[in-house]
């Protein structure tokens, strides 16, 4: 296993386990309103921790598309057939678009309201089991003859 490959599972991992943090912590705030000046600062730093995993995600996808539409053609049409227009593109575009959504945390209204940061905060919880389902699935993907 590759160092890169293992840095990233780790991003991904923290990128993971701060959404669901921010879940917990925003439904808190919701309910009690009154616990928002002990848990602000905490907040806080959850809510730059997932801009910053946001970004580190995002350019290692733009690196693995970089190299493969820059690669020879094979890995070109690979990457484009499979990855981003074949049956399991919702998946790439999904997880795409769930991870930039957290770099809405840069506007400060954003960030400090607790329903728009319950609801990003959920949308971050989806690229991983949408990634495992997609895992479990494409190994099987024209195994079997469906006629």
């Amino acid at each position: 296993m590759s160092p890169t490959f293992i840095t990233f599972y780790i991003v991904g991992w923290i990128f993971g386990l701060t959404g669901a943090s921010l879940v917990i912590l925003s439904l808190v705030e919701l309910v009690a309103p009154w616990v928002h000046q002990k848990c602000a600062p905490t907040i806080s730093i959850l809510t730059y921790t997932l801009i910053a995993t946001s970004l580190i995600i995002l350019f290692a996808w733009a690196w693995e598309a970089t190299i493969a539409l820059t690669s020879n053609p094979y890995e070109r049409y690979l990457f484009i057939r499979n990855r981003l227009a074949g049956p399991y593109g919702w998946d790439y575009w999904l997880r795409l678009t769930c991870t930039v959504i957290p770099q809405l945390f840069w506007i400060k209204p954003i960030r400090i309201q607790p329903l728009s940061r319950l609801i990003i905060a959920a949308i971050t919880l989806l690229p991983e089991p949408v990634e495992h389902l997609v895992i479990w699935i494409t190994p099987t993907h024209g195994s079997f003859p469906w006629h």
